[in-house]
């Protein structure tokens, strides 16, 4: 029950068989070269993953910075810088807009606003006059002078 084998097929197959191979040959490439492409963007979002967390700890960092110098200018102002942030101040509100920096001004209106809201009063310096012994003057002390006066009965 043998068919009968025509030449033919055998001579079709043939060149759907270099083809084939043809096609597998770029088809290689082509995959080589995907393979390649998803390294590289596998290795791109990484890098872009890195980058982002790193901006993210710089952008705190900076923050820290401003609110530390905003604090330092409340400080300098007489008033504790956990004042101002309780009384409702926010960071982007005492920076200047063109440079990013601490805006002395505006701290200075905030911190106003702070002693206001909060009760917080100047700390007044005391006066010198009312010391103790201030109002009688001082002579200077000449040991010279003692050494050779009259003694004292």
């Amino acid at each position: 029950m043998e068919t009968s084998a025509d030449p033919a097929p055998d001579h079709a197959e043939a060149p759907i068989e270099s083809e084939h191979r043809a096609q597998s040959g770029t088809g290689r490439q082509a995959e080589k070269f995907r393979k390649a492409l998803r390294a590289e963007q596998a290795a791109r979002q990484a890098d872009n993953e890195q980058s982002s967390e790193r901006i993210t700890a710089l952008e705190r960092q900076l923050e820290a910075m401003r609110r530390d110098q905003v604090g330092a200018l409340a400080t300098n102002l007489g008033i504790r810088p956990a004042a101002l942030w309780a009384s409702g101040a926010q960071l982007d509100d005492l920076l200047d807009p063109e440079t990013g920096v601490p805006d002395v001004d505006r701290v200075r209106e905030a911190v106003t606003n702070a002693r206001a809201e909060l009760g917080i009063t100047e700390a007044r310096k005391p006066v010198k006059a009312l010391r103790s012994g201030s109002a009688v003057p001082a002579e200077p002390v000449n040991n010279w002078r003692q050494a050779f006066a009259p003694r004292e009965k």
